[in-house]
Formats: structure tokens, sequence, C-alpha cells
């Protein structure tokens, strides 16, 4: 038997298909290790070695997930009856880093195993990669670690200092701080743009074969500290010219080339714009149809594709008579680019439609027509051009239309990732030089200036990706991560700088860390490719990001806050936590002796409100939130006492006690993630075992039978919506009948 192992369980069957019953495929099921969640996890006196700790256990609602120890000690099982072992993992860094983790997890020696890997999961490529396995790239992995020690040691040794200048708890990022900042310095850009209000004039001409337009030159008129016509007089005056003279006509064949096939950014940017998928949703589905075998790897900088594929394309082309060029298109990589892996792709071109849900649909639909548009013949206009004198010779006249004329790669229509703005002409005809033509109409247009747009997700990872911040394997990370922590917001599609963002930008500039210098993220980036190269070390690189910050780091340390908020008793600086178990802001005081605390209203200290326990009198109730329900509830904190009450809009009030309705003791209630509350009783001495569902967040106590048995009936949350099914199913009985208002419809049976 040879044993495979992949990363994701996904692909195990289809792999397992290709290669038949001498193997055996296995997922690691991603990571099985990684620097330890508490602590720094890198011993910077032994040249900055990684301590690595295997991923925990993870427990989601009331499911627990494998942790890296566990998912090891299933693929050991297998190893003593493997005659050869294969690690394939994914084709990147951290693909190779993960097959050394396993590597060294499993206990095994470079020469008792193989590193293969594959840019598609088709039956070619899979047994080409057992037939051309290799050792492992020692040179990927320390480029990973470094890229992992450089995060690590941003993030741990600089979030402490912003959270300190910010006045409560943040994190800062080697990577995600420089993109929350080119955000900051855009929404700064907005904030001080003035409005210009200006003016332009468009002549109408009523020339068959039809309506064109001509704009003013405004070039005489204009200097170089006012590039705008601010005269309205001017414009109107302008705009009452009758005739123009044509001083020249061109007419020319433009051609428009065939964009590339999409890389990983571009594809982000182009399911964001045509699909209206954020990065997160598209990197799903591109995963799910990498896993499924429709389209090749999707981290990936390559612009260009493989001959073979190239081949099936022209192919295809010729059979349904798309218009091809005399060779196949070749794209420029932009610099820096890995160049480790094709575009992405369909495995074969011929599979038009693939994907499990609608979302992989539209996406593959995408990839699909890009790539064949890849390599078809430009598209061809008819391209005219004229330049216009008014009458007197006092005002210039300019006019430009492309028709087009022959589709070529524009056969599934314009690239979404193309933001050129013309301003319509019309079909502007062929004039004679030296002819007059009578102006139908002239129209003053008020225009003003605009300030730069806000980015978008799409348009941030392109801003990303041209200034060299991050990988394609980090794009989406890098976006979820900004997002999820709250330094951005999305709003009506663009992104805005919270106010968390904001401080968190204003305290690391006024720490002046290098990292957040948008040129000094690209030299990392081009510094771990060194790594990968083999042009550069691990120790060298992380050391000299370390050196520079430790000495970053004792100067911002002496820095005082930015608006910092003083404590009312000593004047110390207050600073903010969050409470993990209510998810509620509160305020401390920084000074030892203090220790001042105080409640959070919508961002500012105010004094805490004390509510004492109405039932002891002496205990003081303390607020809590049910990790199940997320309602909160308050408790006393007398250890005899322990009364407990809800809350009502941020006071506590009196439990509504409900008895069970067989033994009166009060019922509890519970809910699970993603399940309907319930409520049980909770007398152990008599095992009562009341289970109640809930209507309007009560108890439904009164109890139904069924007409057909008289067994108990229970409300059921179905498929379709609540219904009420028989209990004594176990017996034969199916009887069920419709919901109405929390009660069962007994005169239609369902």
């Amino acid at each position: 038997m040879n044993l495979v192992i992949v990363e994701s369980p996904n692909k195990c069957s289809k792999i397992g298909s290709y290669l038949g019953s001498d193997f055996k495929v296995v997922a690691s099921v991603g990571h099985v290790r990684d620097l330890p969640r508490k602590g720094l996890g890198i011993d910077i006196a032994n040249d900055f070695a990684m301590e690595y700790s295997f991923i925990p256990d993870a427990k989601v609602s009331d499911r627990t997930f494998d942790g890296g120890e566990k998912r090891i000690e299933k693929i050991k099982a297998f190893l003593n009856k493997a005659d050869k072992i294969y690690l394939a993992t994914d084709p990147d860094r951290e693909g190779e880093a993960i097959s050394w983790h396993l590597k060294e997890c499993l206990g095994l020696e470079d020469g008792q195993f193989e590193r293969i890997e594959f840019n598609e999961i088709s039956e070619k490529a899979i047994k080409e990669a057992i037939n051309n396995g290799r050792g492992l790239d020692y040179q990927l992995v320390y480029a990973q670690e470094a890229r992992r020690a450089l995060d690590r040691l941003v993030g741990y040794l600089v979030s402490p200092i912003a959270s300190d200048l910010m006045g409560q708890p943040s994190s800062a990022g080697r990577v995600q701080s420089p993109a929350v900042l080119i955000v900051v310095l855009r929404e700064i850009e907005i904030q001080k743009f003035k409005v210009t209000n200006h003016f332009g004039v468009n002549l109408s001409f009523d020339k068959e074969p039809k309506k064109w337009i001509s704009q003013w030159v405004t070039t005489d008129f204009v200097t170089e500290d006012q590039p705008y016509v601010l005269d309205s007089s001017l414009a109107e005056e302008v705009a009452k010219t009758k005739k123009v003279k044509v001083l020249n006509c061109t007419e020319k064949t433009e051609y428009s080339n065939a964009p590339s096939p999409f890389s990983t950014a571009l594809l982000l940017q182009a399911a964001s714009v045509a699909l209206g998928f954020s990065p997160q949703q598209t990197t799903k589905a591109a995963q799910a149809l990498f896993e499924q075998g429709a389209i090749t790897y999707i981290r990936t900088d390559g612009l260009n594709i493989a001959d073979e594929s190239v081949e099936e394309i022209f192919a295809y082309a010729n059979e349904h008579q798309f218009s091809l060029p005399e060779k196949p298109n070749k794209f420029k990589e932009k610099d820096g680019a890995q160049n480790a892996h094709e575009a992405i792709r369909p495995v074969h071109i011929i599979d038009k439609d693939l994907g499990k849900s609608p979302e992989q649909k539209a996406l593959y639909q995408l990839i699909w027509e890009r790539t064949i548009s890849s390599q078809l013949a430009k598209a061809e206009y008819k391209a005219v051009t004229l330049e216009l004198l008014s009458e007197d010779g006092k005002y210039k006249f300019h006019a430009k239309s492309r028709e087009l004329i022959k589709k070529g790669w524009m056969i599934f229509g314009k690239d979404c990732l193309n933001e050129d703005e013309n301003e319509p002409s019309g079909v502007v005809p062929v004039l004679e030089v030296g002819s007059v033509v009578d102006i139908e109409s002239g129209e003053v247009i008020a225009k003003q200036t605009k300030p730069p747009k806000r980015y978008t997700e799409a348009s941030l990872i392109k801003k990303l990706e041209s200034c060299g911040i991050g990988r394609p394997s980090t794009y989406s990370s890098i976006m979820a991560n900004i997002l999820n922590k709250g330094f951005l917001e999305v709003e009506k599609k663009v992104l805005k700088p919270t106010k968390l963002g904001n401080d968190l930008i204003g305290s690391l500039l006024k720490a002046k860390f290098s990292f957040l210098d948008l040129h000094y993220s690209k030299e990392m980036e081009l510094q771990l490719d060194k790594i990968a190269s083999g042009e550069t070390s691990y120790n060298s690189v992380v050391s000299a990001l370390y050196t520079q910050l430790a000495q970053e780091l004792s100067t911002a340390s002496k820095l005082t806050a930015i608006n910092a908020i003083h404590c009312p008793k000593c004047k110390s600086q207050l600073k903010k936590f969050k409470n993990t178990k209510t998810n509620q802001f509160f305020w401390i005081c920084s000074s030892e002796d203090c220790k001042h605390s105080m409640d959070d209203d919508k961002g500012k200290p105010v004094e805490k409100v004390i509510h004492s326990c109405p039932k002891c009198k002496t205990g003081r109730l303390n607020k809590f939130q049910n990790s199940q329900t997320k309602e909160f509830f308050w408790i006393c904190n007398d250890q005899e006492c322990k009364h407990s009450m809800d809350d009502k809009k941020g006071q506590p009030v009196e439990k509504i006690k409900y008895p069970c309705p067989k033994c009166s003791t009060p019922l509890f209630r519970s809910k699970k993630e993603g399940k309907d509350p319930i409520w049980f009783c909770p007398n152990r001495e008599t095992d009562c075992k009341v289970f109640l569902p809930e209507v309007n967040k009560k108890p439904l106590l009164e109890v139904y039978s069924c007409p057909q048995c008289a067994s108990d009936l229970r409300r059921i949350n179905g498929a379709n919506g609540y219904f009420w099914g028989c209990t004594n199913y176990k017996n034969g009985c199916s009887a069920t009948y419709p919901d109405q208002k929390g009660k069962p419809k007994f005169e239609v049976k369902k």
C-alpha cells in the first residue's frame, strides 16, 4: 500500500479514484503545528528558533474537531502498512512547510518519503506527480517560517505598545496595519478635499447616421495654478457657437488586447466587481472548485497558462468559430511575481458548467470565459477623431468615437476590471478638412471636481498587490482580519476606517514604526522571496527586523497616549478593556495604587452603577452573558446568596418563573448555537425529564395530546417551518399537524 497525505479531506476521494486500490489517500486537515497561542513562541537568544506546539482541539457549537496531535496519530496508523509515503500538500511555501511539519511529527527521515505537488486535480496531473517525486525544498520552508516569525514578532511585541498609546486593547500586524493605513490615508484625502465648481461646453451635431457631440478644449483658458474654467459667462459665450471648421480628421483602426487569465488578486477583484462576492466568498468557492478538479491551483501570481492548455483553447475556439491571433498570447508578469504556478484556469476547457453551488457555478463561468478570452484575437475598433475650431477662431473643440467592428476577445463582453471612463460622443462622422459644420445646439456643462474614490475590497487588494504587500495566499485573510477586528467597515460596498482603525494608525504613526511604511513592507516581501531562492537566510532577515523593531519599541514605550482619558480619582490614564464574559467594555485606571473601575457608555468612561441584591441586601449584582443564548443576566456576588436576575435594557429585573407542569420546579432555559431554545425541568430527584419548546421567549406550558393515540405532541422546527408531531412515533404513530401561532391545528392534518 502506498500512502498519500494531502491537506484537505475533500481531495481524498477524487485523488484516490485516480490512483486506484494500491494507494490510500489521507488528509492532515491543514497545519498540524503552529506557534503557541500564548507567549511569543520564538527563542530570540537561540537564533530566533521557532517553538512549535500541536494545534489544539477546536470546539464549534456542539462539535469538537481534532487538533494536530490527534490527526497525526490517525495518520501514523497507516505508516507501518505503507510501502511508499508521498507528502502531497499544496504547491506553495505554506504547503511545503506543512509537509515539513508532517515529516517531523511522523518521525520521517529525508529519503523515507517523497514530496509531490500538482497544480490541478486531474488523473494526468496526479500520476505525473507520483512519477516525479522529490525531496523537501527547505528554502521554501525557511521562507514560510520567516513570514510567520516576522508576523509574530510585530504582532506580539507592538500590540501592547499600540494598546497603551490608544488606551484600549488592540492589535498591530506587519501586513494588516499597512493595509489599514492605506484606507486611513485615503479617508484623510477625502476629508481634506475641496470641491471646485467649474464649467465645460458640449456642442451637439445632427448629422447622419447618428447624433454626435464635441467637447470644448479649455487649454487656452486655464493655467497650471487654476486648471479649470470658473467663469460661467465665458462658458455661455462658447455655447453660443453656431458653426465650426474642421481643422483635422483622422480615421484609423484601434485595437484592444485580450486580458490575461486570472491571478489570485485579479480573481478576487473580478469576482467582487462582476459577482458581488467578498474575498472570503471567492476564496471559499475557488478552493471548492480546485478540490473538485474543476480549476487549477488558486494561489498564484502567474498570468500565463501552460502550452498544452493553450492548444486546448485554440481547438475549442476553432470549433466554435471564435477569432484567434496568429500565435498564442503571452502576458508580462508583474515585478516580484513568484511565477511558481500557472494562472487560474479550468482543468478542461470543454467543461463549460461546473460547480456544486450557485456561487461555485458563477465563479467557474467567470474563470472559464476569462481563460478563453485571454487567447482570442484583439478587438478592433474604427476610431474617428475630429479637431474643430469655432468660426471666429476663438474656441477649439474635440470629438472622438470608437466603434467596435470586430469583437475578437470581447465575444464574452467587456473586461469587468477595465475602469476606463470615456465621455459619450456618439458616432463621430468622417468629415473633410476645411469643411464647415452647423451646430444643432450648445450646452454649458456644470462640473464638479471629485474627491478620490474610497477603496472597495477589490480595489484595496489591487492596491496591496501594486505596493507589493502580501502574497496570493494572504490577500483574503488580510481583508478578513482588518474587517473582523473592527479597523475598517463596509458601507455601501466601500471601505471606511472606524474610530478604532484611525486610533490604531495614529498610535503607530506617532511611534514611527518602520513596518508601517509601504516601501518597507514591499522590501520585506522581497526578502522573503530571497530566502525562498536561497539568496539570503532566515536568521539574517528575522534578526534585522527584530533589531530595528527593538529600537523602535524602546522609543515608543516613552510616548504619551493619544487622546488620553484621565482617571477622575488620581488623574492617571484610564485604559479600556473588554469583558469576555459579557462582551461589554469597561475602563480601569492604569495606576497600580488606584485601579479605579468605570463602565463604558458609547466609548466614554462613566461611573459604575452599583446594583445591590434585593434578596440578601448585602451582596452586589454582577452582570454576565450566557454563552449559549447570548442573553445577559445578573448574579449576586455573595457566595451564600447567588440570587439570579434577568436583564432588561441593562437593568436587573426579577426572573419570571415558569413552574414545571409536572412537579412545579422552576424551569430552566437552554439554547445551543443553531438550534431553537428549549425549557427543561432541572429536578433530578424525581427524574422529571420535562422538555418544552419556546414560543415568544416563553415555555409552551400547554400540553396537547395526539387525537390518534393520546400521547403528547411536540412542536418541531422542520425544513418548511414549525409543525407538531406525536412523541409516540417510535411505536408507529406518525400523526403530524400544522402549527398555528404555537398551537397544533387539529382540523387540518399535515
